[in-house]
């Protein structure tokens, strides 16, 4: 698998000023508080002064899983000082924090009839933003709405769109609880996603329970 630091628009390189934290530390600090909360999707309301919501902390989190799964590295996440975007994916180097800005979206059963449509007029707005933001970002797309994933479909909207990495995120739930699904998306790929992941929400809520205990000792 590439290195998604490659995937940048004309190889360059994102430096910025933040401060970066381990996926599963923002999942306990920003997303875990709210899992209660039957409508913690939808709500858009900032998490702290973090000037971001829940469900944004939740998307860079697994945003950040799926590309450390994909590619081998240790993905880290941040808001960034000096931008005004839903987040960044960042890897620590020696001279500085290497990142990639994200964008993030909603598909939600409140405005969208279907899933596919949902998803095409949401990567089309994103896009509508101009080529230099969405060619120097990545989108994360929440889904929150029934429907079936069709890789082959979403793949297709997403090469139609301006945004040259994708990761679609949504959920489902049986008798052994709910599953975090992420699939990443090329705009080069035409027909298919390029990885997927999925994880269990009790793995993430154990494991970042463990991290503050961890903290407090």
């Amino acid at each position: 698998m590439t290195n998604p630091y490659e995937w940048r628009p004309n190889g360059q390189k994102v430096i910025i000023q933040a401060h970066a934290i381990e996926p599963i530390v923002a999942f306990g600090a920003f997303v875990l508080p709210v899992l209660r909360d039957a409508n913690w999707i939808e709500n858009s309301k900032y998490v702290s002064n973090t000037g971001m919501s829940a469900r944004e902390w939740a998307g860079l989190v697994l945003h950040a899983l799926v590309l450390s799964d994909a590619t081998g590295e240790d993905m880290k996440v941040a808001k960034t000082y000096d931008t005004s975007g839903d987040g960044a994916v960042v890897i620590s180097r020696g001279y500085g924090n290497e990142a990639v800005l994200v964008e993030q979206t909603l598909v939600t059963h409140k405005a969208h009839t279907d899933l596919e449509t949902g998803v095409s007029e949401r990567i089309t707005a994103k896009s509508s933003r101009g080529e230099n933001y969405s060619e120097n970002n990545h989108l994360v797309l929440w889904l929150n709405i029934t429907g079936d994933i069709d890789e082959k479909k979403i793949a297709s909207l997403v090469s139609q769109g301006g945004y040259n990495i994708v990761s679609v995120c949504g959920f489902r739930e049986d008798s052994m609880g709910r599953y975090y699904l992420c699939y990443l998306f090329d705009k080069d790929k035409a027909d298919g996603s390029v990885h997927k992941i999925s994880i269990k929400e009790s793995s993430l809520i154990q494991a970042a329970q463990s991290t503050e205990r961890s903290d407090k000792v």
